[in-house]
């Protein structure tokens, strides 16, 4: 255990711990998820007149143009090493778009993948409209496809299992 280690021992390991932190950092160049970098244009979307959330059915006069694959969802499961224009492409793309209320795009789905989505739509004032819980994990699987990411397929599954709960 650390706390066991004595004298030079104990220094070594934080000397060790320091130097292979630092290697690390110097072998990658993280750039941090920026929202602005996607170039998302709103003024385009076919949704944005739409005066009904799709995932409730519920009136949300006004909508938001919510993202199915959040833009930081994208990022960190593919899309952190795409070009602005592959960024631009896959924000600007109707088919991972819809209108929804905004509270629930901003609070209870923000950038949450499915599991905790559905979990916290649940559990909210809020409920999915008939079939939009499955609908929407077709659309998000499928948008992932579409643009090779990364998916969680246990994530999924246990997604579409709360769903047939419904």
């Amino acid at each position: 255990s650390l706390m066991m280690m004595t004298g030079i021992n104990y220094y070594h390991y934080i000397r060790l711990t320091i130097v292979i932190a630092t290697l690390a950092a110097s072998q990658f160049s993280w750039s941090a998820y920026n929202r602005d970098s996607w170039d998302f244009n709103p003024t385009q979307s076919q949704v944005k007149h739409s005066l009904v959330g799709w995932y409730s059915g519920e009136d949300g006069n006004p909508t938001d143009i919510d993202h199915i694959v959040s833009l930081n969802d994208a990022y960190i499961s593919g899309g952190s090493a795409w070009s602005s224009e592959e960024k631009r492409t896959f924000s600007n793309d109707p088919y991972n778009q819809v209108a929804s209320n905004p509270y629930v795009n901003r609070v209870i789905k923000n950038k949450h993948t499915p599991l905790k989505f559905i979990t916290r739509m649940l559990t909210s004032n809020y409920g999915f409209a008939s079939s939009k819980c499955l609908r929407y994990l077709d659309r998000y699987v499928g948008v992932k496809t579409k643009y090779g990411l990364k998916l969680n397929l246990t994530e999924i599954e246990s997604a579409s299992h709360l769903c047939m709960t419904l």
